[in-house]
């Protein structure tokens, strides 16, 4: 203890000296239970992260073997409930189109039609000769 030593050359009085020699032994305490604490810490966060290594990077079929087969996956679970939750709503929609007379029908890929209520006009092009060319002279 190189603190004992100079504190041997201060020339303090035989209470004072004990009284800063405790103090120095209760800081040490501290420090090595501080030191002890921090290690300790440290290996139990260095085997939470091995442990979650492990689920995130282990074999995914020993996670799946792990469930018995009446056991769903969670994952499974939710989305099964999601997808129960769709079909009610699209039920629920279906009944208010029919209740409105409205009847849901499929858009069509491509060009729609035109409105009903705008005027049509059309116009028809007759060609310049009614006949052709070729067929008359190959038939001569």
């Amino acid at each position: 203890m190189n603190s004992l030593t100079q504190l041997d050359q201060l020339n303090l009085d035989t209470d004072t000296r004990q009284r800063v020699a405790d103090l120095v032994q209760v800081l040490l305490d501290q420090a090595q239970q501080t030191i002890h604490f921090q290690r300790t810490k440290i290996q139990a966060l260095t085997l939470e992260l091995a442990h979650l290594d492990r689920v995130r990077f282990g074999k995914k079929n020993e996670a799946l073997s792990a469930l018995s087969p009446k056991q769903l996956n969670p994952l499974e679970e939710s989305t099964l409930l999601d997808i129960a939750a769709i079909k009610v709503e699209i039920e629920r929609i279906d009944d208010m189109l029919k209740a409105d007379g409205v009847r849901s029908q499929r858009s069509r890929a491509g060009r729609q039609p035109l409105p009903d209520q705008l005027p049509r006009i059309e116009h028809w092009h007759e060609p310049a000769l009614r006949q052709c060319g070729w067929r008359s002279n190959s038939h001569d």
